[in-house]
């Protein structure tokens, strides 16, 4: 189940800061640190993984899989780059399910076109 502070914080109207993780190192960091909400990015989840810029290359698959492993290490709400949603209508569909099976709190979905320009 998704962690519910994030609906929390954004009701309150006040500031708050989400750090990125590129890495599981970096959640455990942010537990410590005490952080209630985390952001995991595509670009540093795959270049800590790969040494690869996020330019299209990772899969939906690992992409869940590095956010499912996120979601466990961290203590706090996640929320995760669902990149394009990995193709069509169909395919975001399928992210948003698996991202949320997963138990991601928030999806941020790029509006680009293949190939991404972003990397």
């Amino acid at each position: 189940m998704a962690n519910p502070i994030l609906r929390e914080k954004l009701a309150s109207g006040k500031f708050f800061v989400i750090p990125g993780i590129q890495d599981m190192i970096t959640a455990v960091i942010a537990n410590k640190v005490g952080f209630d909400v985390v952001y995991g990015t595509g670009y540093w989840l795959t270049a800590s993984a790969s040494g690869l810029p996020d330019a299209g290359i990772v899969t939906y698959t690992e992409m869940r899989n590095r956010m499912e492993t996120l979601v466990r290490t961290s203590n706090s709400a996640v929320i995760a780059d669902g990149d394009t949603g990995y193709g069509g209508l169909l395919n975001v569909h399928h992210t948003v399910k698996g991202y949320e099976a997963s138990g991601v709190t928030a999806i941020q979905l790029e509006d680009q076109e293949f190939p991404k320009k972003c990397g």
